[in-house]
Formats: structure tokens, sequence, C-alpha cells
């Protein structure tokens, strides 16, 4: 089911259209031109209004499951004025795509209370008044009636490896005089999502064209939040690294950042806030997580998206990393996007590439250096203590909020019986260990 990206099996997800591949059969090719008056319509969509309870999302993973129009329950829906919503409505941003009707679909949500959440997406998740369904061709007419590309200058694209301070550091770059950082816009982690599961998802569409105007309707989001916007950076999830080098043509004066961190603290910090159940622990301590991820749930059928490296020839073997289960799964994740950033770092599409370690080290002069490889003239001029004093994800739900021992030096959930084995399963990438896991151009002091 569609319903939930990462549903790993339990077949729940609210039932919608993407849960088919919908294929039109005739013996004459379908003239989609004919049905314009149709696909072709903004529209208003009225759902049920936020309340006392959380809005609950379709996918297994809860509150960190992928935005989806599934998320909503929908009353009613009819034509409207985009363009004038645009001019007139400063409380819109994107939100999803519902790709099974090409259109983009925008929240209607207070800017500060989804900015008072840690991720863009949760916020407007819970507090969303109203949705707005605008087709993919609509949404690139409203790019072509500007003229001054100058936008796109302003934006810092932030990948990342995932839990290696990329909250954190979003965080610290929203402090900036004339900065909104939006902590995962999670439109384009469902971009990335159908991009690396189905690479045909968009034939007949300019994907190009459709993502560069998804970039400009959040500059236009930033920009009714501060008048005096001068950079506006886009957190995105650890996954959506896998088209850095698609988004960079797709806005090619925008800047690149890629943020990692030590790969056993990585792996360790990811299971401590996923995996820290007693559920799980009963499970891995009987040995039956591998059974359950590669067997029982549909975890292998999402590898194109959470592996983009997956079968290449410095990716490690199935046998290397399914015995060690879900501390296994997480190393190759992080792995495998450390394999694209590589490559990515070697062909210089990155502006400033930048270490957790440094960063909590030297704090501002390393996030100004950064700055600086951006070619942004502010710099971050506040005290960053209380930023780095508070946990970057409190206050998120979902489980994310890390439960690592910070006093203990070595691991809080990895069995020490498995340090060895993942030492091994990390330095398969010769390249990679070669380089002791530091990318060139780390910014270092």
């Amino acid at each position: 089911p569609f319903g939930g990206t990462f549903n790993m099996g339990n077949g729940n997800a609210k039932p919608v259209l993407d849960d088919f591949k919908v294929q039109l059969t005739s013996s004459q090719e379908y003239d989609l031109s004919k049905f314009d008056e149709i696909k072709d319509v903004p529209t208003e969509i009225s759902i049920v209004p936020p309340g006392d309870t959380p809005r609950k999302p379709k996918g297994s993973f809860g509150e960190n499951s992928i935005a989806t129009l599934s998320d909503f329950e929908i009353t009613g829906e009819s034509p409207v004025d985009f363009v004038k919503v645009l001019k007139e409505n400063k409380n819109v941003a994107p939100y999803c795509i519902d790709h099974c009707r090409r259109r983009v679909i925008f929240a209607e949500c207070e800017p500060k209370k989804w900015m008072d959440s840690t991720f863009m997406y949760t916020g407007q998740r819970q507090q969303a008044t109203k949705l707005f369904g605008v087709p993919y061709n609509v949404l690139c007419q409203c790019l072509d009636t500007v003229a001054d590309a100058s936008w796109e200058g302003k934006i810092i694209s932030l990948y990342s490896t995932g839990r290696c301070g990329s909250t954190l550091l979003s965080k610290i770059l929203d402090q900036g005089h004339g900065f909104v950082s939006m902590s995962e816009p999670d439109i384009f982690s469902y971009f990335a999502y159908l991009l690396a599961m189905e690479p045909d998802s968009f034939k007949g569409y300019d994907i190009e064209k459709i993502l560069r105007a998804t970039f400009w309707a959040h500059f236009v989001a930033a920009s009714n939040m501060d008048e005096k916007l001068e950079v506006v950076v886009l957190k995105f999830r650890g996954q959506v690294v896998s088209q850095a080098e698609l988004f960079s043509r797709v806005v090619p004066k925008s800047k690149s950042v890629f943020l990692y961190r030590d790969g056993m603290r990585t792996i360790d910090s990811f299971c401590c806030a996923f995996f820290d159940s007693w559920i799980v622990r009963v499970v891995r301590l009987l040995g039956l997580d591998s059974l359950y991820l590669y067997r029982l749930s549909n975890m292998k059928s999402l590898f194109p998206y959470l592996l983009p490296t997956y079968g290449a020839e410095n990716f490690p073997p199935d046998a290397l990393f399914n015995r060690l289960g879900l501390v296994g799964f997480t190393a190759v994740t992080w792995l495998s996007s450390m394999q694209v950033a590589l490559q990515l770092a070697k062909e210089n599409k990155f502006d400033a590439i930048v270490r957790y370690e440094d960063l909590c080290e030297n704090r501002g002069k390393t996030v100004n250096s950064m700055l600086e490889n951006c070619k942004v003239g502010q710099k971050i001029k506040s005290d960053l203590s209380s930023v780095f004093d508070e946990d970057a994800h409190k206050g998120s739900g979902g489980g994310i909020q890390s439960k690592r021992d910070k006093t203990k030096k070595g691991p809080t959930f990895i069995p020490e019986g498995d340090l060895d084995a993942l030492s091994k399963l990390l330095a398969y990438d010769k390249e990679l260990a070669g380089l002791n896991f530091v990318l060139p151009g780390t910014i270092h002091y």
C-alpha cells in the first residue's frame, strides 16, 4: 500500500488510488490533452480541522512517515484561483505531492505553528486548516510569470546522512538575521522516493521544471515569513542526498551543504531513537530482527530509496549485513549515503562539507566558514550555547529523540559483540575506509 511509504507489511494504510499501478489501455494511445479541463484545475480541499486529537499518518513509521495526502480526512473539494491564493494568502506552503492526480498539495497553516515544530511536515500535518491541490503544469505556469531568477541564489540545500546534527544545524541557521530554515520540507522526500522506486513515474512531464517550481514555492513561503529574507535553508531527510545532483541542475545558482558524522555514533544514535523499545530489544535478543526485516516485511523492496548504492561493486554483499539485523541495516544506510556523498564531493557538487564533530567543537566558527563557502555575506553572531544545550529533537514525537547515554564512551545500543562485525562491514568500501571516513573538502581547524 502506498498510504504509508514505509508500510512494513502490516497492510493497514488508508486505501488510495496510488495503491495500484495504473496503466491506460486502448487500441490507441490516450491523448491526455483531452482531459485538460479536468486535470488543469487547481482546487481548494476542505479537511477536518485540527482538534485535540493529533492527526495520525497512515504509514507504519507513525509521525516519521513521509507526508502524504492521506494524512488528512477530506470533506470537500472545489475549484480555486491559485494565483490569487499565492498573492493574498501568506500561510500556504507545499506539503506533499498527489502523484496519481499529477499535482502538488499545499497546506494552509500559520508559519509560526509549523516553525515551532521540530519538522516542517509534522507541524503542517497537525496544524493545517485547509489544503490546495495544484496541478504540476499550473505550478510551473506560476513560476513562468517570475522574471527575476535571483531567488534561487538565496537557497541553501542541506543534505546529510541523518542522525548527524542536521536538525541542530537547521536551528542554528534559523537564528541568523534574514535567515529562514525549513527543517524537512517533506515534499522533497516524496519526490526522492518516486524517482528512486519508479524512475519512469514522471515520464511525459518535465520533472526538472516541476522541481524548480517546488523550490520556488518554498522560497515564496519563506519570503512571507521574513520581508528581509536573504537565505532560505532547506534541510532534507537523509535519503534525499541521492537526488542532490538533480536538485543542483534544477536550481543551479543555489548552494549545497553536506553534513555527516562518525559512522558508529550515527548508527548508535539511529538505533537509540527508533529501535530502543523493549519489544525490539526482545526481538534482537531472540535473533529475529533479520528474519523480520528481510523476510516478513517489505523493507527490501524499499532498497532503491533507502540504499541508493545497493548492488554497486563497493557495496557490501547481503550476507555481511543481513545477519546483523537492525544494526546492520542502519549501518549500510549510513554507508550508502556516504558513498553517494563521496562521489558528489569528488565532483565538487557541494559548496561546503561539515562534520558533526567539528561543528560541536568549533560551533560558530564552523558555521560561519560553511556560510563563507556558500558565498553568504551574513554571519551567525548570536551565542549558540542555548541551541547546543537543548536536544534538537525535543518535542518532536515519533520516538525520534535519542536515548543514547552521552556519558558513556562506547555505544549505548550496539552490542559489543557486533562492533568488530560492524567495523568490517563499513570497511568493505576500501576508498571510504582509506579516507578514515572523512570526506575530501570537509571544513577543518
